[in-house]
């Protein structure tokens, strides 16, 4: 999994930080710890959240001000990158049960899969670390093949490329 980024749309104004966590943790069934939390000049919320037991894995989760007002702010994101997704789906979920509106609605199956254990989401992380040590090994047998090839894609790409640029 790559660089996931989500936005939730609110008719009226975005909830505060402390509820969505809360809505988050009776969601998932699971402890919700929050890392950091900012409120300032940019940020009318911005929080990072992670499950208790796998506080390394996090999201963040953030609105900003518009006009430094924050009554106009009715859009929340939320970004990850390259982790289990459970913590995403459940800030997604968490987020839509509070009123808000994703362009990425869930699916079913997603929803259903809450409240989660503990014993299952230590499974999901550790199939989750299984499959990205496989993709590692996977792409240090390419890097061969990959790294001569991006080499020479990009010195055929700059060959093509005008000699003078004329304005």
């Amino acid at each position: 999994m790559g660089m996931i980024k989500s936005e939730i749309n609110f008719d009226l104004s975005i909830p505060t930080a402390e509820l969505v966590v809360e809505t988050m943790t009776k969601l998932s069934g699971q402890p919700i710890l929050i890392i950091s939390s900012v409120q300032n000049d940019v940020y009318d919320v911005s929080i990072n959240v992670a499950f208790t037991l796998f506080p390394e894995t996090h999201l963040k989760i953030y609105g900003y001000r518009i006009n430094n007002e924050t009554v106009n702010n009715k859009t929340i994101y939320i970004s990850c990158f390259a982790q289990e997704s459970t913590l995403y789906y459940a800030a997604i979920q968490a987020l839509e049960l509070l009123g808000g509106l994703s362009r990425n609605r869930l699916s079913d199956s997603f929803r259903l899969t809450f409240p989660i254990s503990e014993s299952e989401l230590k499974i999901r992380h550790n199939n989750h670390k299984y499959l990205m040590k496989k993709l590692g090994v996977k792409l240090l047998f390419l890097s061969p093949i990959l790294i001569p090839y991006s080499i020479l894609s990009f010195l055929y790409n700059i060959s093509k490329m005008p000699s003078q640029v004329t304005m």
